[in-house]
């Protein structure tokens, strides 16, 4: 076997050049930020619907309500059967509006489309400013809340709606920019 007679010397030149185009590839701080703005966003997205996830009840929750079921439904039979118990829970005849002296409920109205076209503009803060205001009711943020697709718990106050919407917006913002697109605005046009 033969031997090479010149041993393989280091290239500093190509070394030289490769550290050069690495260089080259490094963000500038606005893309630093802009991806770290986005990371964020992305993290709160996931805490909210890790959230969600330990929210939802399990099988073992449903086995506890379904006997509390069973339960109610003994309790309810067995006073039936008793006139004085019957009467005071209401049992053996039929219900009644138990609102009929109540005043009526303030109709919602209000352009759902045009509210989220007009919310995806803002900021989160600004939004979570609008939607908290006196501009909308309750019922009004629950509509908008609906329109997105969320699921809401009945106790939900007005500011956990707006907060939650404004994550919503801000989210969809977030992906539709990751994505290249704007999927929330052709949705609302």
């Amino acid at each position: 076997m033969a031997k090479s007679a010149k041993p393989a010397g280091f290239d500093h030149e190509g070394f030289i050049k490769g550290l050069q185009s690495l260089l080259d590839t490094l963000p500038s701080e606005s893309q630093k930020q802009e991806i770290n703005n986005a990371f964020t966003e992305l993290i709160g997205f996931l805490a909210d619907m890790r959230n969600l996830f330990l929210a939802m009840p399990s099988t073992e929750d449903s086995a506890n309500i379904s006997q509390s079921l069973r339960k109610l439904a003994e309790f309810y039979d067995s006073a039936q059967k008793v006139p004085v118990i019957a009467a005071s829970v209401g049992a053996g005849h039929k219900s009644t509006n138990r609102n009929s002296g109540a005043s009526p409920k303030k109709e919602v109205d209000i352009d759902v489309n045009e509210v989220l076209a007009s919310l995806t503009k803002l900021s989160s803060d600004e939004i979570r400013s609008r939607l908290d205001g006196k501009t909308f009711s309750k019922k009004s943020l629950q509509l908008i809340a609906s329109e997105l697709g969320m699921k809401l718990a009945s106790n939900e106050t007005k500011t956990s709606l707006a907060d939650k919407i404004a994550n919503d917006i801000v989210n969809q913002r977030m992906r539709d920019g990751l994505a290249g697109g704007s999927n929330r605005e052709s949705a609302v046009s």
